[in-house]
């Protein structure tokens, strides 16, 4: 029942995308951040619904009226360069077979935000993309939310099988990064419905973020509260609030969960932080050895290359990098590294060009408050990335191409608005040319 209920969805989905080609980037982006395919037991399961929106998505966009260009921006040219260079590092990698699986599916995620760039380029579409995002990611929030709170908090809850985010803890980083665009739609939604809908959603998603046991995610969540309370105009009420969340969690997990955020004080004799110590040393000694290009996507995990830059494992197989910084740099070098960081910090450029530049501007507000949240988003990947394997989460990079997407759509905004309107004649005038 659920095969027939996905394929008939697509289907329809896919026939404005024929002709209006953003369409479908929405439904590649629901495809991507959901895997609806992978929640199903029938034959949609092994689909590669991706591919085929991806293809149709770029055929009906070279086929449009639309303008088939990604525009140049140091964000795009920087996320070019470090495409490259994802070719470049698997081909001179220690594994190329091995790598080249991951390095098929990073193409493809970097195929999409860059269709974002080039296509969620005005106001009604970027908002269309944060409702899909939402939609996408948060059927997990409120699915999790739910079973939390049913089960009393006894039972941790996981993602879509075989995706990126079916581990727990990437799954919680994932839903926090959600958080702060759920705040922004229930910003500027019309509908009082609507509104008080989102914060149910908003509610029942930071249950499942803590349903999910994941001790990277409650620094996290701590580290984007922070953010949330020093950007918040109402802070006393803000505090307020952190503190009965907090009461709130005490109160109704059990004691099996307040152990394990407990142990965050001593993870320096928890094995699981260990294993992670271990994994960024290897992954150090890869790129001391191999600065330019690293070891290629994941070969790492293979237990002779692991045990061939670190001999002192504790373990037969290699690890997990449990990293966004030492995972690319393990994977791509320093060279990677460096415009992965780039990447990451021109996002920061970007939303605060958009805070700066739309503070003030009625119509511009929507800008505003969408940058202050994406912002939001980012530091909860910073500080949730540094202990998982989420650098090239798809999820990330659509965020990244919505950056600069709004940050095109504001500057064209701003200019249009800054140049002089053109000369009217009065009744009975006729305008004569200047040379």
């Amino acid at each position: 029942m659920r095969d027939l209920v996905l394929i008939t969805s697509f289907v329809i989905m896919l026939g404005p995308a024929f002709s209006m080609p953003h369409v479908g980037v929405l439904v590649w982006t629901w495809v991507a951040i959901m895997n609806p395919h992978r929640l199903s037991f029938g034959f949609t399961r092994g689909l590669q619904l991706n591919l085929i929106i991806a293809v149709i998505t770029l055929l009906a966009w070279i086929l449009s009226r639309e303008r088939v260009r990604i525009p140049m921006t140091a964000t795009t040219g920087l996320m070019i360069v470090f495409t490259i260079w994802m070719i470049v590092t698997t081909f001179t990698g220690l594994d190329v077979e091995y790598s080249q699986e991951y390095l098929i599916r990073n193409l493809k995620t970097m195929a999409m935000a860059f269709a974002v760039t080039g296509l969620i380029n005005n106001r009604a579409r970027i908002h269309a993309l944060v409702w899909t995002l939402v939609i996408a990611l948060g059927f997990f929030g409120v699915k999790g939310g739910l079973f939390t709170a049913i089960t009393a908090g006894n039972y941790r809850f996981w993602g879509p099988p075989k995706s990126m985010i079916y581990d727990n803890n990437h799954l919680a980083v994932a839903l926090l990064m959600l958080v702060p665009l759920i705040f922004y739609l229930r910003g500027h939604s019309a509908s009082k419905l609507v509104r008080h809908g989102l914060a149910g959603v908003i509610f029942v998603t930071l249950i499942a973020i803590i349903g999910t046991y994941s001790r990277g995610a409650m620094v996290a969540l701590a580290g984007t509260l922070g953010a949330f309370w020093f950007r918040s105009r109402h802070k006393f009420v803000g505090m307020v609030a952190i503190f009965f969340l907090g009461i709130g969690v005490v109160a109704f997990m059990p004691d099996k969960f307040i152990d394990r955020a407990q142990s965050i004080e001593t993870a320096e004799q928890d094995s699981s932080f260990q294993g992670r110590l271990e994994a960024w040393q290897t992954g150090y000694n890869i790129a001391s050895k191999r600065p330019l290009v690293g070891a290629g996507f994941r070969a790492y995990e293979k237990g002779a290359i692991a045990h061939r830059f670190n001999p002192d494992l504790s373990t037969a197989f290699g690890r997990a990098m449990h990293s966004i910084y030492f995972q690319v740099l393990a994977d791509m070098g320093w060279v990677g590294l460096i415009l992965f960081l780039s990447i990451l910090f021109m996002v920061w450029r970007n939303i605060r060009f958009v805070v700066h530049r739309t503070r003030g501007i009625a119509e511009l507000a929507w800008a505003h408050d969408l940058a202050r949240m994406l912002e939001i988003s980012f530091v909860a990947y910073g500080i949730g990335g540094a202990a998982l394997s989420l650098a090239f989460y798809d999820g990330t990079y659509v965020l990244v191409a919505l950056s600069v997407a709004l940050r095109i759509l504001v500057t064209e905004h701003l200019k249009a608005q800054a140049a002089p309107s053109p000369a009217v004649p009065a009744a009975g005038q006729r305008l004569v040319p200047t040379h």
